[in-house]
């Protein structure tokens, strides 16, 4: 019916030959600038990017990690409130309250095996956190919806796939992971600045598309595991290596150890997005972690976010040592 429509159409605006006839439905069927059927778009553009799902709070918020079009926060020892990101169930401003600005930078891993037990410990830690972590044993058990549904509680979520491939694999995979409505996604730097450049040139354009953080050297390695791998430097110096490599790459957010924090803030100034893993809390096991702090010292040498996983999932009770861990931040707010 379509094609008859068009056929009449050009009949009725001039009497000519079916050759001329055929060449002009042709171009009406097949004009590049025909409305795409799925996208609603000119078919010689792309498509619209994917809108993010997360929804921001009622209150104007800044948010330093929304778009790399935007000015990220001025680091002056912490992150001030009108720059952070919270749940959207926190309709009030965190003003000075070290409380309320812990909360927004506490990051809690959710290294669990299911999706289950991934949101159990999302409704205990209501109100108290808004950030969790999904690493990649979440990610294999429960698949992309886990994010998702976390997003679609109010949440942010750090997707910590620590991507490492070819760069065409990683730029594939990062577009992936900006549909889910992730907020922080990381690959590893030494995939290499082609890589880097790879994945932060797949998201250019979009809306609100994840921070990258090119993670370091991990908070697992100390100088004989980095030697064993062929490495001779010293931890601190493959740390600084790699963050000077992302930099020129155009990767402004990293992830490094509580020991080398200092160092990439000097080198990535107030516009670094740093994420710190390590952190172990007073009175807890250090576990298979080599280079550590607690969350006051981290904030201190110039952490933007704290990463916490067991000390709080494997508690007695989660909430009451996601409180604890907020009150040692608070005094370095």
């Amino acid at each position: 019916m379509i094609v008859r429509s068009l056929f009449e159409n050009v009949l009725k605006r001039r009497s000519c030959s079916a050759r001329t006839v055929g060449n002009r439905l042709g171009e009406q069927l097949y004009s590049p600038q025909q409305l795409h059927p799925f996208t609603n778009s000119p078919r010689n553009q792309a498509p619209a990017p994917f809108p993010s799902r997360h929804q921001f709070d009622s209150q104007p918020v800044h948010n330093p990690i929304s778009s790399f079009n935007l000015r990220l926060p001025h680091y002056d020892g912490y992150m001030p409130p009108e720059h952070t990101v919270s749940s959207k169930d926190n309709s009030t401003s965190a003003g000075t309250d070290p409380i309320a600005l812990a909360r927004q930078r506490l990051i809690v891993a959710l290294d669990v095996p299911d999706a289950p037990s991934a949101i159990r410990l999302v409704d205990t830690l209501q109100g108290t956190c808004s950030w969790f972590k999904v690493g990649l044993e979440l990610y294999i058990a429960a698949g992309p919806s886990i994010v998702e549904n976390i997003v679609a509680s109010g949440h942010n979520v750090f997707l910590d796939l620590k991507l490492h491939d070819i760069p065409n694999t990683v730029a594939g995979a990062v577009r992936s992971a900006a549909k889910l409505g992730a907020r922080m996604l990381t690959l590893h730097a030494s995939g290499g600045p082609v890589m880097l450049s790879a994945a932060k040139d797949s998201i250019a354009g979009l809306t609100n598309p994840p921070e990258l953080l090119a993670v370091t050297v991990l908070t697992s390695m100390d100088a004989g595991q980095l030697h064993a791998t062929g490495v001779g430097r010293l931890p601190s110096s493959q740390v600084e290596l790699l963050a000077k490599m992302g930099m020129e790459a155009g990767i402004r957010g990293f992830v490094c150890s509580p020991k080398e924090v200092a160092t990439l803030r000097s080198l990535t100034g107030p516009e670094g997005v740093l994420v710190i893993p390590g952190i172990r809390p007073a009175g807890s096991a250090i576990g298979d972690q080599k280079r550590i702090a607690g969350p006051a010292e981290a904030l201190r040498l110039g952490a933007s976010y704290l990463v916490v996983g067991r000390p709080i999932t494997q508690a007695p009770n989660p909430a009451e040592a996601a409180a604890a861990i907020l009150e040692e931040m608070s005094e370095a707010l």
